[in-house]
């Protein structure tokens, strides 16, 4: 039965071999320099999988450029294969990561704008929950207050990271970043910052302890 010849008859299986270690090794290097890196923080982003996805689509070209020179045709395809199913998850997920990145940095350019330029008010707080959610070591209260502006009163619902012992109470104040909109697309209208004016939970320390290690935050 003759020998079934490969797309590349003359290269060894240890030539392609050679070039797929390396490429793989780069394509880990980059990743894990974007992951400790992370270049997109400024515009708000938390965490980043930039890392993860520079990974599989280095990764799947470099799987996929090495597979064509194996000789044996069921090895080359395999690997091509391997290579074009890690580059595919690549480019998904790039995209996915694109639309996170305008969307966290869409989010943090509303909230600058209206720490910067937005009318501050303060709000009297009429609900308040917390739901065991920190930001470092401070809670995150969801807040309801009330407050006055040149349209007459308005009522605005909103998170607060505060200081344990600076915790919102319902019957304080709040103060409120707001400049009227209340269709943004970020659907963020208000930032709420605590009054240091405002009456104090006495129980604060024991009603919020510190945060725990497992806390979501």
């Amino acid at each position: 039965m003759p020998a079934v010849m490969s797309m590349w008859p003359h290269l060894s299986d240890s030539w392609p071999a050679a070039l797929m270690v390396p490429g793989l090794m780069l394509a880990a290097g980059v990743a894990l320099s974007l992951d400790i890196a992370n270049p997109w923080r400024s515009s708000g982003v938390r965490t980043s999988a930039a890392g993860l996805l520079a990974g599989l689509v280095g990764g799947g070209v470099g799987t996929a450029a090495a597979g064509a020179g194996f000789s044996r045709p069921v090895v080359s395809a395999g690997i091509l294969a391997v290579g074009g199913i890690l580059l595919l998850c690549g480019l998904l997920g790039a995209r996915a990561f694109g639309r996170s990145v305008r969307r966290y940095d869409s989010a943090h350019r509303r909230r600058e704008h209206l720490r910067g330029h937005g009318t501050r008010s303060i709000a009297v707080v009429d609900a308040l929950s917390w739901e065991q959610a920190y930001q470092e070591d401070d809670p995150i209260f969801t807040i309801t207050a009330t407050m006055r502006t040149n349209r007459g009163l308005r009522t605005v619902t909103g998170d607060l990271c505060a200081p344990r012992d600076l915790a919102p109470i319902v019957g304080g104040t709040v103060i409120v970043s707001h400049d009227g909109t209340t269709d943004d697309p970020t659907r963020i209208d208000c930032l709420f910052a605590a009054d240091p004016r405002s009456p104090r939970d006495p129980d604060a320390l024991r009603t919020y302890p510190p945060r725990p290690e497992s806390s979501p935050s």
